[in-house]
């Protein structure tokens, strides 16, 4: 594989799992690549190309669930053939891509433990407390503190490769505020006092992140697609969260997520960094400070 050397790169940040504190399940994934920017347009343009050579709308990203579980976009059944040729493609693209990836691991079980604690003090329903966090901007604070992790991660790449970059995110819509306050979190150097290479970081952030952007389905983003599939495939590594009836699809659908992890592998992402979230960390402290501040006001007279 060549090197390739330049002084332009995205950053593109997807999820797997739910990550609000009302959601069910206690744990979500954050998954990032960062690709060189004109290697990017060129594998968009392949995409559409492959896309197209097997009758899957090319106006669309791809959604793993859809396609490799569902095996169906834009609520067209495929043939499974059809399925197999792009994946088979697909995993040749991803295995000749220079990238970096990242992917992280959040516990909401502290939070959850802490929400239930309060409402049977209260004497209230978790979801009135649930609700009130959410009127507070508490309710998503996981997905803002992992983002600002993945952020002062590309700061430092940045720095190291002497580039500016952009960030691009698919648009969860009234939830998009959650990455946007990550990314102000982590271009802040005076919340990181404490940690000097933190510091460092978010200047390289703040000085070298020219944009940050949210796009739609629509966006025809190869990057986007690339760090869904990471997501879905770590997040269903252990056992299908959705078991299909048949036998042979289960077989189909696991042996797609086995490819997937080995290319995770061979990018030195064995497993997801598991993020020690508390009042005294490093990145996001303030943030759990505020959350815990949120509940002690809850009807405090």
């Amino acid at each position: 594989m060549h090197k390739i050397e330049s002084n332009q790169y995205i950053l593109f940040i997807d999820e797997s799992g739910k990550s609000k504190l009302s959601d069910i399940g206690d744990n979500f994934l954050l998954s990032a690549v960062i690709i060189e920017k004109n290697l990017h347009f060129a594998l968009s343009s392949f995409m559409i190309s492959l896309k197209e050579k097997n009758h899957i709308p090319s106006h669309i990203n791809i959604h793993s669930y859809d396609l490799f579980e569902k095996e169906k976009v834009d609520g067209i059944k495929l043939k499974i053939k059809e399925v197999n040729y792009f994946f088979e493609h697909f995993i040749h693209l991803i295995r000749g891509t220079q990238m970096k990836c990242i992917l992280y691991e959040a516990d909401k079980k502290p939070f959850i433990d802490r929400i239930i604690k309060k409402a049977k003090s209260k004497k209230v329903n978790e979801k009135a407390i649930n609700t009130y966090l959410k009127n507070k901007g508490d309710h998503d604070i996981l997905y803002e503190i992992l983002t600002s992790r993945i952020i002062l991660q590309f700061g430092k790449f940045l720095e190291e490769k002497n580039a500016t970059g952009e960030v691009i995110v698919e648009s969860r819509r009234q939830d998009d505020g959650a990455v946007l306050g990550g990314f102000i979190c982590a271009t802040e150097r005076s919340k990181y006092y404490k940690n000097k290479n933190y510091q460092s970081y978010s200047k390289s952030a703040f000085n070298r992140i020219t944009t940050l952007s949210f796009q739609n389905k629509k966006g025809g983003s190869f990057g986007l697609e690339l760090s869904d599939i990471f997501a879905w495939a770590k997040w269903n590594s252990k056992g299908l969260k959705r078991k299909p009836k048949s036998k042979a699809k289960e077989g189909r659908i696991n042996s797609r997520i086995e490819e997937i992890i080995k290319i995770l592998i061979d990018n030195k992402v064995k497993t997801p960094e598991k993020v020690s979230i508390t009042s005294s960390s490093a990145v996001g402290g303030f943030r759990v400070s505020e959350f815990i501040n949120s509940l002690k006001e809850y009807r405090k007279n």
